[in-house]
This record gives C-alpha cells, sequence and structure tokens, in this order.
C-alpha cells in the first residue's frame, strides 16, 4: 500500500477458530469481556504512550470486536465535531489526553444490520467524521453467518436470519419522519449533519437524483460512505469475503482514505451510484478493446 512512515500498523485479534467453532468464537472471542478489556487496555496503552490519532480498519468479526467493545472505549476519544476545528463544544479536563477517531473501515463486517442502523452507527458517529464500510454482495461467508444466527425477536414465531451488515449495502438508510419504515427511531431535520440543542442523535444526508425510484425519496442516508466492491475480480477468492490486502484497486482507495481522510465523494477513483453506495471507476476484467 506505501502507507506513509508515520502511520504504525498495529494488530489486535480476538480468540480465533475453524467453522464449527462460529458461535464460541464470536460470543466468548469477539464478544467476550476479556477481549474487551484487553482491546482496551491496548488502547489505552496507546494513549499513554502519546497517540493522538488513530484509525480502526476491522474486518468481519472484528467489527463485531470493536463495535460490542465500543461503550467502554468512548471515554478514550474525543468527541467529534461537526464544525470541523477537532475541539468538542465544552472541553471536559480529559479531553487533552483523549485520542481522535480519525476514521472507521468496516471491511465485510459481519455484524448485525438492525443494530448498525437503529444504534451503533450513532454511537460511532459521536466519536467519528469518517466511517466507511467496504462490502460485497456476493460475500459467499456472510450467509452462513446470517443463517447460524436465526433471529426469533424480530422474525416472529418462526424467526428469520440476522441481517448482516456486510451485505447490507442499501440498507444504510432511514425513513423520513411520518413515512413509516423500521429503521431509525427519532426524528431529525434535513440537511444537518448534527441536530444539535436536543436530545436526537441522528446523522444523515440525503441525496436525490432525477429518475430515482419514488419509494427511495423519503430516505435520509446515513452520513457514511458504503463502497461496494462486488463487482472486484483480480486477487479475489471464491468465498469473497477477504482480499482487502490483495486487490489493488481496494488497497489504493484505504490509502487515499487514511492517509487524506478524504470522503468517498472527494476521492477521484470512486462515483456515487446511488445516495451514499459508491463504486470503483475501475472497468471490470472482461471489458477489453475488440
Amino acid at each position: 500500500g506505501n502507507f506513509p512512515h508515520y502511520l504504525k500498523p498495529f494488530v489486535f485479534s480476538y480468540p480465533a477458530g475453524k467453522v464449527f467453532a462460529y458461535f464460541e468464537v464470536k460470543a466468548v472471542g469477539a464478544k467476550g469481556e476479556n477481549t474487551a478489556t484487553a482491546l482496551e487496555d491496548t488502547l489505552r496503552g496507546f494513549q499513554q504512550a502519546g497517540c493522538r490519532r488513530l484509525h480502526v480498519v476491522a474486518h468481519s468479526l472484528g467489527a463485531t470486536c470493536f463495535l460490542s467493545a465500543l461503550p467502554r472505549l468512548t471515554t478514550l476519544f474525543k468527541p467529534w465535531n461537526p464544525a470541523g476545528t477537532g475541539l468538542p463544544h465544552e472541553s471536559p479536563p480529559t479531553w487533552e489526553r483523549q485520542m481522535v477517531l480519525s476514521s472507521l473501515t468496516l471491511l465485510n463486517p459481519d455484524y448485525p444490520v438492525d443494530d448498525w442502523t437503529a444504534n451503533t452507527f450513532f454511537d460511532v458517529r459521536e466519536r467519528c467524521g469518517l466511517v466507511t464500510m467496504y462490502a460485497d454482495r456476493d460475500d459467499g461467508a456472510l450467509p452462513w453467518s446470517e443463517r447460524l444466527q436465526w433471529d426469533f425477536h424480530r422474525g416472529g414465531l418462526l424467526g428469520r436470519p440476522t441481517p448482516s451488515l456486510g451485505r447490507g449495502l442499501d440498507d444504510m438508510w432511514i425513513p423520513q419522519p411520518g413515512t413509516g419504515g423500521s429503521l431509525g427511531t427519532a426524528s431529525v431535520t434535513h440537511n444537518a449533519p448534527l441536530l444539535e440543542g436536543s436530545g436526537d442523535r441522528q446523522w444523515h444526508y440525503t441525496f436525490c437524483a432525477p429518475g430515482i425510484e419514488r419509494h427511495k425519496l423519503h430516505r435520509r442516508y446515513l452520513d457514511m460512505d458504503v463502497v461496494d466492491t462486488t463487482w472486484m475480480e483480480s486477487n479475489v477468492h471464491a468465498v469473497r469475503h477477504s482480499y482487502f490486502n490483495l486487490n489493488k484497486d481496494l488497497i489504493d482507495d484505504l490509502r487515499e482514505l487514511i492517509v487524506t481522510g478524504r470522503r468517498a465523494n472527494h476521492r477521484p477513483r470512486l462515483q456515487r451510484r446511488e445516495g451514499n453506495v459508491f463504486v470503483s471507476f475501475a472497468a471490470p476484467s472482461y471489458v477489453m478493446n475488440p
């Protein structure tokens, strides 16, 4: 990736296992109390060592690991200020010792999409202004995760598979107030990244284009970037769940995201497809000159 020397990579791993250990790995490894404590201690060590900015990249169950531990990590990070000054509106005494969560990047995340759109995204957005998800519609691992986590709470008597965030590319929105829908709970004013002066915690933006389907006019897209990698073919294995460290287009975009901090609509290799979903300008491998 040719990342600059001042970026120092560290890898944190939850206790993992093979396929048949999935439930135990998720419950005890990714979501376990000991793992959350170890992650908190690791990040606190970065803070005490003088680290001021942190970029988090989480893949698959790594997203569950970080997001499940988030409630106990928030005190380590400065509140995000949408005004762009880097200072919270009211600086507590511990503010100078807190780190900046410069970006959170989720790669094929194995995390419930309903939990993300209803609560977790807004908790993340309080601390981070640059949230990105890379996802593949043909991911072959996440459907098994969905089937193995049968949801009787939302699915009724017969239940339903638990929809995964990594396959919810088109679900990163909440309904407009008064239009119905199940995603999101609080009301928001339009075109405001942060609704100040109220108890609502909702970040969103709207996007409409000529010819947009009528049923999408009432969507408020979450203020995050979704990069659709379904078309990618170079250095991609059959399961399509883990190729972020080999595919050149993906690596180059990750580098630009982390190094420059640019949102997807300002990264020239990407094109908006709809709402907050983007695709790469690179042509598929089957496109060639006659």
